[in-house]
């Protein structure tokens, strides 16, 4: 998948983004968001009688939900609306060279500003803080419905079971604030609430935005501050907390740097290329701090996948980490000691020193952690970072176990994992485990419950406490498992039925009081032999026999076994159900056919006046038909020859017709049968005539007749016809004549 400028805060909207679907429903659909300079409770109180929410109250100014025409009349000024503005990175930054120290940014928390986070993403699973928080109206997750703020964590803590995905700072957490949605769009009052959120309630090292907003809202100066004075403030709360705070650039080049990445607290990151050449997408001016690589850089998107993007989104990152290495190292280091740092380490392109493109150069990992006061301090902590199981299990039953541990120190170690069922008092077992630095690995035992007592069950994973470790809290953790009494009662099987028989097929259908598979056994004797099967577990089962051969008997008894092995079988009480397929029915024999297309009437007599012909005029099956007009009186044509219907069962007569538009009333084609030496003439406006000025003309319709009262050995038809004028067209074509033995 290819990302490329994903995420933007702007009033326009982003010329990319990803068509997720929701994963929340927005009931404030029909509003927009506003912004009063006022935070007077009955003021505001005002405003929610005119039908507007107060969705925040800030320092100076307050936001509100309100229908679109209700805030217009009002003269309210709209809220900025944000979008989101959008690994080779890591060696050319110099990361690979401090993981080597042992720095990977374990036990260091990043906050994410973004559309989200896939959270069950194999590279970002085991980083992911669960009390991450929405914080767009209606949404109560964090789960990423567009991608963008996958990609961007990836570049942060991507494991690396993907070598060329692997984070900057692998080991460290994200806490995901999702202020954008699913079309990567959103307001500055939500960054606003979320970075005040995080200064009182998340202890983290970096805020990383990857979002900024589009001309005219892009300032070339030194800083945009007191544009909006509550974001301001609530960014320097953030870094007087000691959280440093970064923000992309943006992707509008010449234009300028976006808000919020020209505040003058906030380290602005632009995007360079592998060769360490600007993008020229990259927002410049007074306001840029450093630039990283943000052209090309492959990450993580929705759904256990990977892609590559381009954007100053992707660049930001990848400076959030870096400061996670640098305060793995010293967690003392405040965000203005962060900011000289990487000022002062970056690699001066462009312009000597600083200039608006480059900033002070490109971000250097290395150089970075390496300025950093202080040596690195041994830190020992392994970690049981979660276990999975069942809730509840059969006595007798394995269960599966799997233990995620984590080596979150900055030294190797090795370690024993030891799982057992502390209502028992039974170890299930332990595996020795060595892990680098920040690594974790999944652990999987098997729990044998033959001798479990019944109920619940306290099942405990623990790793040993590895030397010099102090924080072993969370060496332990545990589940709860019960055990269940084994089923030994087979399921109860009802409403046996065989239904849709044909000559050649049936269906067997039954009902069971709990989930079960599906067998049938039939055959033409007792005991029926042939087994068909379906292995899916049901309550409603339904098995269809083909291949059956018609007019025969087939007895048949069903069984089916639940998931515990108990089998049931129902044949009748040892007398089985049976059914008979039915008789296969007689073939039809084509007694006569003709559709004129040999030219002649030659199957056919006609009477003196000789007004009907074979004409190419129009035809129902072919290219010809039998066409009357002129002065025809009861013109007719009757076939040369009886059929012989003595001895059918039935026998059927089928033929099209049609009249033109001009036939007046009283004109006529009728179809008359002779049969036992008499004509059976047909009356106008009757069934087997088609009248002129009655029946639908310059249509052909097609005619079925039934021939049972007349399976006679002299059966004959002729077509007769009353017409006054040669441009008063009809037709017949396709006629047949079929019987059944």
């Amino acid at each position: 998948m290819q990302y490329k400028d994903l995420l933007l805060i702007g009033l326009l909207l982003i010329i990319f983004s990803l068509p997720f679907t929701l994963a929340y429903s927005d009931k404030n659909a029909n509003k927009e968001r506003f912004i009063v300079k006022t935070t007077d409770s009955f003021e505001l109180k005002d405003f929610k009688s005119k039908g507007c929410e107060v969705k925040y109250v800030f320092k100076f100014s307050s936001a509100l939900d309100c229908p679109s025409d209700i805030g217009i009349s009002l003269g309210l000024q709209k809220d900025i609306k944000v979008f989101a503005v959008d690994a080779a990175a890591n060696t050319q930054i110099g990361a690979d060279l401090v993981h080597t120290q042992g720095l990977t940014g374990s036990g260091r928390r990043i906050v994410v500003l973004d559309t989200g986070i896939d959270s069950h993403h194999p590279e970002l699973a085991d980083s992911y803080d669960p009390t991450s928080k929405c914080f767009i109206s209606g949404c109560n997750s964090a789960e990423d419905d567009n991608g963008h703020g996958t990609f961007v964590s990836g570049l942060i803590t991507a494991n690396g079971l993907d070598a060329n995905a692997k984070g900057t700072a692998p080991s460290a957490i994200i806490w995901a604030g999702k202020i954008l949605d699913s079309s990567g769009g959103g307001y500055i009052s939500d960054i606003i609430a979320a970075i005040n959120y995080v200064t009182a309630n998340v202890t983290a090292d970096a805020i990383s935005m990857s979002l900024g907003t589009a001309p005219p809202y892009t300032y070339r100066g030194s800083s945009c501050d007191g544009v909006v004075p509550d974001l301001d403030n609530a960014i320097h709360n953030a870094v007087d907390a000691g959280i440093s705070v970064v923000a992309a650039a943006g992707n509008s080049g010449g234009n300028g740097v976006s808000i919020p990445g020209c505040i003058s607290d906030v380290i602005t990151v632009g995007a360079v290329n592998i060769n360490d050449v600007r993008a020229s997408f990259s927002g410049i001016g007074n306001s840029l701090d450093v630039v990283a690589l943000g052209v090309n850089d492959y990450s993580t998107v929705i759904g256990s996948s990977y892609g590559t993007g381009s954007g100053t989104s992707f660049s930001t990152p990848i400076v959030s980490a870096v400061i996670a290495l640098m305060e793995q190292k010293n967690p003392t280091i405040t965000p203005t000691d962060v900011t000289n740092i990487l000022r002062s380490t970056a690699l001066d392109l462009g312009s000597e020193d600083f200039d608006r493109y480059y900033g002070y150069g490109r971000v250097v990992a290395n150089a970075a952690v390496d300025t950093v006061p202080g040596s690195v301090a041994p830190v020992h902590d392994v970690a049981v970072f979660s276990i999975s199981a069942p809730s509840s299990a059969v006595q007798g039953s394995l269960v599966n176990i799997d233990v995620n541990v984590k080596n979150e120190g900055n030294q190797p170690e090795s370690f024993t994992v030891t799982v057992s069922d502390e209502t028992d008092s039974v170890t299930i077992g332990s595996q020795a485990v060595s892990l680098n630095a920040g690594a974790s690995t999944i652990l999987s035992f098997i729990w044998a419950t033959a001798s479990s007592t019944l109920g619940a069950h306290s099942i405990k994973a623990q790793a040993s406490v590895v030397a010099e470790e102090t924080d072993t809290a969370d060496n332990v953790k545990t589940v709860v498992i019960t055990i269940n009494p084994p089923d030994t009662t087979p399921p109860v099987i009802s409403n046996v039925q065989a239904s849709s028989i044909t000559q050649n097929s049936a269906t067997i259908t039954w009902a069971t009081d709990e989930l079960s598979d599906s067998v049938v056994r039939y055959g033409t004797s007792t005991p029926p032999t042939t087994i068909i099967s379906n292995a899916n577990l049901v309550t409603s089962h339904s098995i269809t026999l083909t291949g059956l051969s018609s007019s025969t008997t087939y007895f048949f008894e069903v069984q089916s076994t639940d998931s515990s092995g108990n089998a049931a079988t129902e044949n009748n009480g040892g007398l089985y159900y049976s059914f008979t397929t039915p008789l296969a029915p007689p073939a039809s024999v084509i007694e006569f056919s003709d559709s004129f297309e040999a030219g002649t009437l030659n199957k056919w007599i006609q009477d003196a006046q000789k007004d009907w012909f074979v004409s190419t005029h129009r035809a129902r099956d072919g290219s010809r038909s039998a066409e009357v007009d002129g002065f025809a009186n009861d013109a007719t044509i009757t076939m040369l020859n009886a059929v012989n219907l003595a001895g059918k069962s039935s026998a059927t007569l089928t033929f099209s017709w049609f009249i033109e538009s001009n036939w007046d009333s009283g004109e006529y084609i009728c179809l008359d049968i002779f049969s036992n030496g008499v004509w059976n003439n047909s009356i106008p406006g009757t069934a087997r005539c088609l009248d002129g000025n009655v029946d639908a003309e310059n249509v052909w319709h097609d005619i079925s007749v039934g021939l049972g009262s007349y399976l006679t050995s002299d059966f004959k038809i002729r077509f007769r016809a009353k017409v006054s004028n040669s441009k008063e067209d009809g037709d017949v074509d396709k006629v047949v004549i079929t019987s059944v033995s």
